[in-house]
């Protein structure tokens, strides 16, 4: 029986115990929710996703700058053109024997050239054409077949020239790559000038003629094309142009074998272009150049940590830590992609997923990039509709959350979901260089948001943690995606080989789901009373008695929480209990006072309404 691995990793029959507690549906005008830009993380992920083995997982990706010349050419070309049928006539009988004479052919056709001028004008005129098209050569002795009438005789047609302007886009230090025109938009390609295309010491070099016969084949095939046998003669160079194109470079590494590839993305048309990937491929040197600029601009955005000593990558104690999950993970990965290629050669039609069940949509794959979990996050806030989002990470850094993860909340929240952010304390250790965990912007945003949906979104600062999690829940069910480092060596070229660690996005058993779910609630539950009764320590003995705070409420509904509420609910109480004696201690102190006020102002005890 084929095994449902969708299914994997979700908890089934999970329900929470707790007191009248009962997932609330999201608004009915969740699908009305606002449209938020997809992100160049996304769009990249959506295209290589398709052009990439399961089991292979993005690295990262950097902006490539190609720049070529558009060189101009005035051409001369000799194509081929139809002729008379009589005039065939001519060139076969003369190439049969490879000469013949004028009264021969006379005689096989069938003319009395002799005696009939109107028949013999008729030959004249024809072989007259045959040698002014190069096809016959000779007198009316004897007539001999030319290379060209040698062409003609096997295709029935005379080469004609023309002239006619093209023009070429070619690499200055690759003229063999023919394929820019179809790879690249000649509506956004940018203009620029030579010194800004050739780099210093670098000259400008044309191309020879047989290599613009070559790219003519792809480029040009109006002025050259052996199918069609176009034959270009010559090629006179005119004015030229500079131009530069944007793309980006990705690269996605195999589970399987470690082995690199670049893919070239171009994002104006979202599409990968296999001519230009192929050609990074093929250039060992411009690969590995590309992909340690790669890793360097990670490195600089704390995304990656490069390591120059495997040894001394393994003694991370964040590798260390989930070396063990990673492995399984990776091995869940390939057994996914085992599977799906049976099922591919059993049934092309892939099976539709019902994207309003969250049980079928998650889960596709064991092991995420942070690229494409990235791309999965959009889909958890956007798509799969759950009640409750749960956010931990070490910290909150400024340009990611504001970016990225700002507006996915906050239209999540105008729906009525909930959202819980957690994020560490700062640690002596691994981020001891950071000033503090969450960004000044952040910070703010957070408690915006605090205050703005006070029911809905809550976040606290745990003890210092490294790993990050992602919980996502729905009806009762509950998703972890947990964050590991590993390393992973990266065997780009023979001539160079990089140890690095980066992040991935495991998918967690379903039970370890549950317990970090449970975890994190209680944890929350923990911080919001804590910070409750610090208020209720400050408040004044009259705002006491009507005291409520609604954020420790949800807490409260969850069973598993109660024995966090005893402490809290008998120091609510005694607080209650001193505001209440305060109160009184207060109006029975007013009501003396008001008393000897009286009684000094000549009042008898009698008078004091007591």
């Amino acid at each position: 029986m084929k095994q449902n691995t969708y299914n994997k990793g979700r908890n089934k029959n999970f329900t929470p115990k707790s007191k009248k507690f009962k997932s609330q549906p999201l608004k009915e005008d969740f699908d009305k929710k606002e449209t938020i830009e997809e992100t160049l993380d996304q769009r990249l992920n959506n295209v290589i996703d398709k052009n990439k083995a399961i089991s292979e997982l993005i690295i990262g990706y950097i902006p490539y700058t190609i720049k070529f010349v558009a060189q101009l050419y005035k051409g001369v070309t000799n194509k081929p053109e139809k002729i008379s049928a009589f005039e065939k006539a001519i060139v076969g009988i003369i190439s049969i024997d490879g000469q013949t004479s004028l009264s021969n052919i006379g005689k096989i056709l069938g003319l009395d050239i002799e005696h009939d001028i109107a028949e013999q004008k008729m030959i004249r005129n024809a072989i007259d054409s045959m040698i002014r098209y190069n096809l016959v050569t000779g007198d009316e002795s004897a007539y001999f077949i030319t290379e060209q009438g040698q062409e003609f005789a096997a295709h029935g047609e005379r080469m004609k020239s023309f002239s006619s302007d093209f023009e070429l886009w070619y690499l200055n230090n690759n003229h063999s790559f023919a394929g820019l025109r179809d790879c690249i938009s000649s509506d956004d390609i940018q203009l620029i000038n030579e010194s800004d295309f050739l780099k210093e010491e670098e000259s400008l070099t044309p191309l020879s003629f047989e290599e613009i016969k070559a790219l003519s084949e792809i480029q040009a095939s109006n002025m050259q094309s052996s199918k069609e046998r176009f034959i270009l003669q010559n090629a006179t160079p005119q004015n030229h142009n500079f131009y530069k194109y944007e793309l980006i470079v990705c690269f996605v590494q195999s589970i399987r074998t470690k082995q690199v590839r670049a893919i070239v993305y171009d994002d104006v048309t979202q599409s990968v272009l296999p001519q230009l990937s192929q050609l990074i491929e093929d250039d060992e040197d411009l690969k590995q150049t590309l992909f340690s600029q790669m890793l360097q601009a990670a490195s600089e955005s704390e995304d990656l940590t490069i390591y120059n000593d495997l040894d001394l990558a393994k003694s991370d104690p964040l590798v260390k830590e989930d070396v063990a999950n990673i492995i399984t993970a990776e091995k869940k990965l390939i057994e996914q992609e085992d599977k799906q290629s049976i099922v591919n050669e059993e049934n092309k039609k892939a099976e539709e997923i019902n994207s309003n069940d969250l049980s079928e949509r998650l889960h596709k794959r064991a092991l995420y990039d942070t690229i494409a979990f990235e791309s999965e996050l959009h889909n958890i806030f956007q798509t799969d509709k759950p009640d409750e989002i749960w956010l931990s990470s070490p910290w909150v850094a400024d340009g990611t959350f504001m970016r990225n993860r700002l507006p996915l909340i906050k239209n999540y929240l105008k729906q009525g979901g909930k959202v819980f952010i957690s994020y560490s304390a700062p640690d002596e250790g691994l981020d001891s260089h950071k000033d503090k965990m969450v960004g000044s912007q952040s910070q703010k945003a957070l408690e915006t948001l605090e205050t703005e949906y006070s029911k809905q979104f809550f976040h606290v600062e745990l003890p210092a943690f490294h790993k990050k999690n992602v919980i996502e829940v729905k009806n009762g069910q509950c998703v972890l995606f947990t964050g590991s480092f590993n390393v992973l060596s990266f065997s780009v070229t023979s001539k160079n080989i990089t140890h690095v660690r980066t992040e991935e996005m495991c998918l967690a058993h379903y039970q370890a789901a549950i317990n970090q779910y449970l975890l994190s609630k209680k944890q929350f539950a923990e911080k919001y009373i804590e910070k409750a009764l610090q208020e209720i320590s400050i408040l004044p003995s009259a705002d006491v008695q009507n005291y409520k705070n609604e954020r420790i409420e949800y807490f409260r509904k969850d069973a598993n929480l109660e024995e966090l509420f005893i402490d809290y609910d008998n120091i609510l109480e005694e607080r209650r209990t001193m505001a209440k004696s305060d109160l009184l201690t207060k109006e029975i102190e007013a009501l003396k006072n008001e008393i000897e006020s009286k009684m000094s102002n000549g009042l008898s005890q009698k008078e004091v309404p007591f």
